[in-house]
């Protein structure tokens, strides 16, 4: 094993036993800043472009992360810890919040659809219903509205921030020589449109899905599968194996339904031992790591649907 194996397997583990210990101190601050949020909700989802929009689109994406993962604490054997001072009134400040994000929605690459898949995962956990199905929906269709574009559209993968997207794409005199963001195309290729498509089979939503199948087959859909462990703290990962999927015209539900059900268990989870919080906390700092298994793997675990034969299945992948 090479020095650099050894000292991503060493992070890795590090990351996963701090992770651990600070559990409840993490989640206990998400909780003291939604206590601050409260009732000046709609005060923090305000800004503009001009002067202070850069900041506060990354911290409304990353603060309804952060809410999603704590709404999305749930009781998978052997991982349920109780947050006793996540009040009603508090998972109500989170809920709202989440929800006021998704209507002031910035959608501008694809770590904001990880970001926002997060906060969808919460609202679907805490509130369920209406509420998330019309969040879900609204990811699916702003997908389609990008590939509608006859000029191409740009829209980074989920290796660059936001910040990197304005500084080269809205004020391009603010650019980095070494940003290299200008360097890679992005039109009609995605790693988040599949997985929010599958989901939203998964629910059976046979007419929604038929609705953007036409641009959902002119994409090409990548999906990234981390080979080792030690691997998974690098960005970019070199080891990664990258896998493209393109769809044929003439869509076969039974197919579509039967790869939303059908998955491996995701890896990433398992190195937090099964850990829906901590692995959407971490999520949301490193959305280059969200990948097709672990989105349907957590959307298996936090779902109504989820059955013995999962639960057998993602315990021996523990093991």
């Amino acid at each position: 094993m090479s020095t650099k194996q050894k000292l991503g397997l060493a992070l890795g583990k590090k990351i996963s036993v701090l992770y651990h210990l600070f559990r409840t101190r993490i989640a206990e601050s998400i909780a003291d800043f939604a206590r601050q949020l409260k009732g000046r909700e709609r005060f923090f989802l305000q800004g503009t472009l001009i002067d202070d929009g850069i900041q506060i689109t990354f911290r409304r994406e990353v603060v309804t992360a952060l809410f999603g993962a704590l709404l999305a604490e749930h009781d998978f054997p052997g991982t349920k810890i109780d947050f006793e001072f996540l009040t009603p009134d508090l998972e109500d400040a989170c809920v709202s919040i989440v929800r006021n994000s998704f209507e002031d929605m910035r959608f501008w690459g694809e770590a904001s659809v990880a970001r926002y898949l997060i906060g969808y995962f919460g609202i679907a956990n805490r509130a369920g219903g209406g509420d998330s199905d019309r969040l879900l929906l609204r990811l699916l269709f702003n997908y389609r509205y990008l590939s509608k574009s006859k000029h191409g559209y740009i829209f980074p993968s989920a290796y660059y921030s936001y910040e990197e997207f304005i500084r080269n794409y809205v004020f391009p005199s603010l650019a980095r020589v070494e940003d290299s963001i200008r360097d890679e195309t992005f039109w009609r290729r995605s790693h988040f449109f599949r997985p929010v498509f599958l989901l939203c089979a998964r629910k059976n939503w046979k007419n929604a899905c038929k609705l953007v199948w036409a641009e959902f087959t002119k994409y090409i859909h990548a999906d990234v599968k981390h080979l080792t462990l030690w691997s998974t703290c690098f960005r970019p990962d070199e080891q990664a194996k990258w896998i493209d999927k393109i769809y044929d015209d003439v869509a076969i539900w039974p197919e579509v339904l039967g790869e939303a059900e059908e998955h491996e268990p995701s890896e990433l989870v398992d190195l937090f031992d099964g850990d829906v919080f901590l692995s959407l906390v971490f999520l949301t700092y490193c959305p280059f790591r969200m990948n097709l298994s672990t989105i349907l793997t957590i959307d298996r675990m936090l779902g109504d649907s989820i059955n013995l034969q999962d639960r057998a299945r993602f315990r021996t992948l523990r093991k």
